[in-house]
């Protein structure tokens, strides 16, 4: 959940991948420099949003600039999680007030519209979103119960993704509960799969302890059915699930950020990582992305360019929450 809630309330058989992914290369030795450290910004959630990055400055939605000057942030819009559908600039949120919202923009970034979808007695976060033919595919994760838990002896609240679709951005229709736990479960990410839909997902027992990451799928043409879930990383630490890419080699590569080298230090011990997949997602290798941020990474969002990938996130989040954007220029192998 890379909102607010650890600061302010609880302290492709040939698969391509469209939406919040894109093609890429495969990477050799990534190394990246700092294109900006925005210093104690204690934003919430962030994404890449084509040429801007959209996040949440105070529970209000925010753009920045690719080089990390301030945009605008007076659209009026409360916000503490935040996806994209980058082809239309549509944005979903959530926020505290136990809304869930739809948003687009023009080509200038000004608000063409704002609507909100529901206002609920439960909170729904990590909304994520993606566009398939003219109609809009999109997820809230409906909490019942204990939010966020971090204490063993506590029970955890009811997690509950939902799966809804909509045309206008105004009117929509339910589809179906993709997963319901007793866990936490976070930094959902709905992805587009040439037979289906996918949804990655981190799932943890206690707020930053070990969680697994973990995929769920439908084949069916109306998406009401869904697969069990399958872990693609076990729980030995505190996975960020950030971006999950179709390489073009018939292998996928899911981005995050852990604490591996610093366990139990969450996010203030993370860094970021590549795990590769062959098309069954059956693990082929890991390696470490090697930042200019040494350590205490929250990843957010990864963007696959060109000629280069660039990687934003919350670095000390739980003190300073400075905003950072990374680039690294791609080498083939």
């Amino acid at each position: 959940m890379k909102g607010k809630v650890a600061l302010g309330i609880v302290v492709g058989i040939l698969f391509s991948i469209v939406g919040n992914g894109c093609t890429g290369d495969t990477l050799k030795d990534v190394s990246t420099n700092i294109v900006f450290n925005i210093d104690k910004l204690h934003n919430g959630d962030a994404k890449f949003f084509n040429d801007k990055i959209i996040t949440s400055v105070g529970g209000e939605m925010s753009i920045y600039n690719e080089d990390g000057t301030l945009f605008k942030n007076d659209y009026g819009i409360q916000s503490n999680w935040v996806d994209v559908c980058t082809e239309d600039n549509v944005v979903i949120y959530g926020n505290f007030e136990n809304e869930i919202g739809i948003a687009q923009f023009n080509k200038q970034y000004n608000l063409i519209q704002n609507n909100i979808l529901w206002k609920s007695d439960n909170l729904s976060i990590d909304p994520a979103i993606i566009k398939i033919g003219e109609e809009y595919y999109f997820t809230a994760t409906e909490i019942i119960g204990n939010i966020n838990n971090s204490d063993v002896n506590q029970e955890n609240g009811q997690y509950t993704v939902k799966l809804y679709k909509t045309s206008d951005l105004i009117n929509i229709e339910y589809i179906s509960d993709i997963v319901s736990e007793q866990y936490n479960i976070e930094d959902v990410d709905l992805i587009r799969l040439d037979n289906g839909l996918g949804l990655v997902y981190e799932k943890e027992i206690v707020d930053k302890g070990g969680s697994s990451i973990v995929i769920a799928r439908s084949e069916s043409d109306d998406y009401k059915d869904w697969e069990t879930g399958r872990v693609l990383e076990n729980p030995d630490c505190d996975h960020e699930p950030a971006s999950f890419f179709w390489n073009g080699d018939e292998t996928y590569s899911l981005y995050y950020s852990c604490d591996k080298e610093n366990l139990g230090e969450s996010y203030m011990g993370g860094n970021i990582y590549e795990s590769k997949f062959d098309k069954n997602f059956k693990k082929l290798s890991v390696q470490k992305i090697n930042t200019e941020t040494n350590t205490g990474i929250l990843l957010y969002d990864v963007q696959d360019e060109d000629k280069k990938i660039s990687f934003l996130f919350a670095k000390n989040y739980l003190t300073d929450c400075d905003l950072v954007k990374e680039t690294s220029h791609k080498q083939k192998k």
